[in-house]
């Protein structure tokens, strides 16, 4: 069998190996993952993602554990709104903090290239962030054009995490009603439903099952006066301006942070 050590990386607990050939067995024991269900189809494609778990075959410099949390350092790029964006960036992790056992911690001076980080840009009007993959060290969230309150923030930062839109749930269409017509062909994208093999690639084809779906999820798109997405019923989905509390569930949930604090104490 592998060698096979943990370490935390990119807010997620990572398990190392530098084969092809892994004990399912034995990892689904390391992590006391449960009932969740990995299939070599998994193994097949060199890592198991489950969210906050994920087995990768590439090795990289892991985040920092302080006191039971995970820490996960940032930068933010000096522009037009700096002052603005880095006070929405310090409530909204300030808020992920709060709910959870993940820090972020805002760094000033050179980028340090070799570790994980965060860096928050203004440019490109966009407001988007890029989710983690194998290769990353640095994840960019542009902010240009993001809108400037709270929620919006902790939205992009959910990406970072790995979280999907909820509208994007492969059951997404027994609760919500979606206007194709109107919606822009650049907003397309963050409207369709996965299916369960993508929703699988990028999450896990189980999230489903296990969370209720959540209209007030901060990842959930809301139908403002456009009416792009509405409830099954048709009646409008408010925007939420805060974590829900199945958010933080599952934010805990899938960093493990039961277990970072039993490891703490």
């Amino acid at each position: 069998m592998a060698t096979i050590s943990m370490c935390y990386s990119l807010s997620i607990l990572l398990i190392m190996c530098d084969c092809q050939e892994l004990n399912l067995d034995y990892i689904k024991t390391i992590l006391d993952l449960g009932e969740v269900e990995f299939t070599d189809h998994h193994l097949e494609r060199g890592y198991i993602s489950y969210f906050g778990e994920r087995i990768l075959q590439y090795k990289r410099r892991p985040l920092k554990m302080e006191n039971g949390r995970i820490v996960i350092e940032y930068y933010t790029q000096v522009g037009e709104y700096f002052y603005v964006h880095r006070r929405l960036l310090f409530l909204a992790t300030t808020e992920i903090s709060q709910y959870t056992c993940i820090t972020y911690v805002p760094l000033n001076g050179i980028v340090k290239r070799d570790e994980f980080h965060l860096l928050f840009i203004e440019e490109n009007k966009l407001c988007d962030a890029m989710h983690p993959t194998k290769y990353e060290k640095e994840l960019l969230i542009y902010i240009d054009d993001c809108e400037k309150d709270i929620p919006t923030f902790i939205h992009e930062i959910m990406h970072t995490l790995n979280f999907d839109h909820e509208n994007n749930r492969p059951d997404a269409d027994q609760y919500v009603k979606i206007n194709w017509e109107s919606i822009p062909k650049k907003y397309v994208h963050g409207f369709r439903k996965w299916h369960f093999d993508d929703w699988e690639t990028n999450t896990n084809s189980s999230y489903s099952k296990m969370f209720p779906y959540d209209f007030k999820s901060v990842m959930h798109y809301y139908s403002g006066l456009n009416k792009f997405i509405v409830k099954k019923n048709g009646e409008s989905i408010e925007k939420n301006w805060e974590l829900s509390n199945i958010d933080k569930d599952e934010l805990n949930f899938f960093y493990n942070c039961e277990r970072n604090k039993l490891k703490q104490n």
